[in-house]
């Protein structure tokens, strides 16, 4: 996937809306077009949704210039966590609302949740286990300790059930934690993804989950 801009969401709404234009341009060029009901209805009915969507654009237009590098650049969004787990100790409610109502108004657009660590640049997430690593709020990430699915077989149980928690698991929670934050603000769960990103070593800052559009 390619990081979307939402200028490219606009432009793209610019492109559809001038198409409805040139169709209402040369269904008019039909001799005595307006004495045909069937021309005259398609004529009226495109140019209502052009009005609509114009309105719609600016909207658009709008919230871009109050969000520029929400909507541009990737967020590090101002949540922070307890040590070694995904219990939420601040965050920042109002740019949490703030992306939440955009990506309502904008249900084409989508979000990739990457959940990084302050641990060393070396750390392996695949390969550095750490028993602390603790979800202490379920999310839809799978943890040795979870309830599992009845339908899997003994032997995926057994695999789950032993192996041990990294790094990568910690930034997956936390992503998902984040994920549940938004889903309470009402935005629909297939515009947000998660993903596991690096360990950044300090500052603890290095911690908070990012955001990219997609």
């Amino acid at each position: 996937m390619r990081t979307l801009k939402m200028q490219d969401c606009i432009d793209h709404d610019k492109k559809l809306l001038v198409e409805k234009q040139t169709e209402v341009n040369r269904l008019k060029k039909v001799p005595n077009w307006e004495s045909k009901p069937t021309i005259k209805t398609e004529v009226e009915k495109l140019e209502k949704e052009i009005e609509t969507e114009k309105k719609k654009l600016k909207e658009q237009e709008d919230k871009l210039a109050a969000l520029p590098e929400e909507c541009i650049q990737p967020v590090t969004l101002e949540i922070t966590f307890e040590r070694m787990n995904n219990t939420i100790s601040g965050k920042d409610d109002n740019q949490l609302k703030k992306i939440a109502q955009f990506l309502k108004d904008n249900p084409s657009v989508k979000i990739q949740l990457i959940g990084n660590t302050a641990m060393t640049k070396g750390a392996s997430q695949n390969a550095i286990p750490s028993e602390k690593v603790i979800e202490t709020i379920e999310t839809s990430h799978t943890m040795p300790d979870d309830s599992l699915p009845k339908s899997l077989s003994a032997d995926e149980i057994k695999e789950i059930r032993n192996r041990k928690t990294t790094t990568k698991d910690l930034m997956m929670i936390r992503a998902e934690r984040v994920k549940q934050l938004f889903l309470t603000l009402k935005v629909p769960s297939d515009q947000i993804q998660t993903k596991a990103g690096k360990n950044l070593g300090a500052p603890s800052d290095n911690q908070k989950v990012i955001l990219e559009f997609f």
